[in-house]
């Protein structure tokens, strides 16, 4: 699928609001820019990864487990991080309760998603976060086994990982 700059800029502004649908409720309508059926067929042709799935075994996170790697080994070549570094759970906010390591934290601001262990270097004022870790839960396969350095504990284990 080959996109123009034009359906480019006007797929990403719809990612950008998709709270509000805006071919019915939003106060601009993006109909005469994109149309609703092209916009659901580059939905549909979008990939985060150009690795294969395991064949044996299913891995709910398979489509995203590149993006984090890839942003982490990243991140650990480029960013130098100051000896102050700050480990926080991040929600990203999910309201549908079938995707996968869908977590309900209640004391979170938006408690409905997936949970994030991520780490910033917050010692220049401004935190830039150098590390990120999806938490899986219940939903991460068995068959990969334990995460490296998780004997050690999840805090600890993520630290070093």
């Amino acid at each position: 699928m080959i996109l123009s700059r034009s359906n480019s800029d006007s797929f990403t502004s719809l990612i950008l609001f998709q709270k509000i649908d805006p071919y019915v409720g939003a106060p601009f309508r993006l109909n005469e820019v994109i149309s609703r059926a092209r916009f659901d067929d580059i939905m549909q042709a979008i990939r985060y990864t150009n690795v294969d799935p395991p064949t044996n075994y299913i891995d709910r996170f398979h489509e995203v487990r590149q993006m984090q790697d890839i942003w982490n080994s990243h991140m650990e070549e480029e960013y130098d991080p100051s000896w102050i570094s700050c480990l926080d759970e991040s929600m990203i906010e999910w309201l549908n309760k079938w995707c996968p390591g869908w977590m309900c934290v209640p004391r979170k601001p938006h408690p409905f998603g997936n949970e994030y262990h991520s780490i910033a270097d917050i010692d220049d004022g401004a935190p830039v976060m150098w590390r990120v870790e999806l938490r899986e839960g219940k939903d991460r396969p068995s068959e990969m086994g334990a995460k490296e350095h998780d004997e050690k504990g999840k805090t600890v284990g993520l630290m070093i990982r």
